[in-house]
């Protein structure tokens, strides 16, 4: 029998320089981010919907009105010092935030202060004296100097005290502290989400939409393709590989780890001979240029071309 001889034909692309590798690839990550940016606020909004989430900023706001530091108006809560009327003098207003304060740290936060709330109270007051050095309250808070020529300073002294040491002691409260970090996880989660969803969208479904060459919109810019060793269009298996591996391990595993994943792509696509980025190699696919030439999809595709005769 005659022995069969399989015609062997080689693929020639021309080899992509560092700089619009790097290009292609700084290109899919800036629009990759901007529809992430875009996409955090409609995400958070729909966070902000679940039930979890709805439970937990009731929680907050119910400690926040109970605490006496904040006030409804209009269907918000605003802080106690922006709810004054422009009609009271320095004293009232002195007034109304010594007696807050008061019931915050004596009676609000007692019981997480060890039933030293009021003696903190005190102490802090005590801290704020006069610019000549001379003591403004009384072992007990009260305050020393009565004429009116002190009204503004002790008003500085109730909302400094207010806004520098109150609102900050609010996560003394067990549940708001709770509820705080419940919100924050679930806005970080949905942003996450967000940016996780961009990715997909320029690095997964638009290239998938791009049989020949697997193409993002970085690579249609700098006319360049995916290819496997073959020569031949990345298939679809193999590029689900690599995208796998480039979202968990190049771009979550950047973030949680200090850009090493990312540092140790950038070093080998400017060491390396194929100029390949740590999901290439693993994936075993190359990013070439392919301005002038088509990207074929199989050998038999390959065979079939390369027997048309040329055109003159």
């Amino acid at each position: 029998m005659e022995s069969e001889t399989k015609e062997v034909i080689e693929l020639d692309y021309p080899a992509i320089s560092v700089g619009k590798n790097i290009v292609t690839r700084v290109f899919d990550l800036f629009v990759t981010l901007v529809l992430g940016f875009l996409l955090v606020f409609p995400s958070c909004f729909l966070a902000e919907k679940l039930p979890l989430f709805v439970n937990a900023q009731n929680r907050v706001e119910e400690v926040k009105v109970d605490s006496g530091l904040y006030v409804e108006e209009d269907g918000y809560l605003i802080y106690l010092t922006d709810s004054f009327s422009s009609e009271l003098t320095l004293d009232e207003r002195s007034e109304q935030l010594d007696t807050a304060l008061a019931y915050f740290f004596g009676a609000y936060l007692d019981e997480e202060l060890s039933g030293e709330g009021f003696d903190k109270y005190t102490s802090l007051l005590r801290e704020h004296k006069a610019e000549n050095g001379e003591e403004l309250f009384d072992s007990v808070g009260n305050r020393i100097k009565t004429n009116d020529d002190y009204d503004q300073a002790y008003y500085d002294i109730y909302s400094s005290i207010f806004s520098e040491q109150a609102l900050g002691y609010l996560s003394l409260k067990k549940d708001y502290l709770k509820s705080r970090k419940t919100m924050l996880a679930l806005y970080l989660t949905f942003s996450a989400l967000a940016f996780i969803l961009s990715f997909c969208v320029f690095n997964l479904i638009i290239p998938l939409c791009f049989s020949r060459g697997k193409r993002t919109l970085g690579m249609l810019v700098t006319k360049t393709a995916l290819l496997d060793v073959r020569g031949l269009s990345c298939p679809n298996k193999r590029f689900l590989l690599r995208f796998l591996f480039q979202l968990f391990v190049i771009y979550i595993g950047s973030f949680l780890s200090f850009l090493i994943p990312f540092g140790v792509s950038l070093t080998m696509i400017i060491a390396l001979k194929s100029h390949q980025s740590l999901s290439d190699y693993v994936s075993n696919t190359y990013l070439v240029s392919c301005a002038d030439q088509s990207v074929y999809l199989s050998e038999g595709e390959v065979a079939f071309m390369m027997k048309q005769p040329k055109k003159n």
